[in-house]
């Protein structure tokens, strides 16, 4: 036998070790989307930070803060390329496919009259309306939720939009006053 003595000292600070690292880690797991913003806009910083240096040095005084707005006008436009680039093709592609969904479901309807044969070969009528009515209760349920989803959708833009903003200004104030921080570390 082994008999292992602890001081009520050491217990006491070993719980409460145990206890501020469980705080802590509720704190980082409550301050998560700020982390996470503050990750993103640090490297985009970091990403354009060797652009607006080379931009700064060819302007007029230097001006740091000119080189990050050249820098962001850029990097905004070329955004806005891809997105002028890349929403209308994907807008056409769904448009067309809508367009193209009666024309499929009358194809199944077609096809449909050779699996007749086998439905009622193999007495599987019931299994065939009860799949049939379990559809158009889950449609009917969807066109219930459209409301909620369309809300739901234009909460999530609206917060995506918010964030990229929050981020952008977040990273032009590092890249002003990066070299500064720099400095004094």
């Amino acid at each position: 036998r082994t008999r292992i003595e602890i001081d009520t000292n050491t217990f006491v600070r070993f719980w409460l070790v145990v206890i501020g690292f469980a705080f802590a880690i509720l704190a980082v797991y409550s301050a998560r989307t700020a982390l996470i913003l503050i990750g993103v806009a640090f490297f985009l910083s970091l990403a354009l930070n060797a652009p607006v240096s080379f931009i700064a040095r060819y302007l007029p005084g230097k001006s740091r803060v000119g080189g990050t707005a050249l820098a962001y006008v850029v990097v905004i436009a070329i955004l806005a390329a891809f997105v002028f680039l890349v929403v209308p093709p994907v807008a056409q592609q769904t448009a067309k496919f809508a367009q193209t969904v009666p024309g499929l479901i009358d194809n199944v309807t077609t096809q449909w009259h050779g699996l007749d044969e086998v439905i009622q070969k193999y007495n599987l009528q019931p299994q065939v309306d009860s799949a049939i009515t379990t559809m158009n209760e889950n449609a009917a349920n969807f066109a219930r939720s459209i409301g909620q989803n369309v809300i739901s959708g234009l909460g999530s833009f609206v917060t995506a939009v918010a964030s990229t903003f929050l981020v952008l200004v977040l990273s032009f104030l590092m890249l002003i006053e990066g070299p500064a921080w720099l400095r004094r570390i």
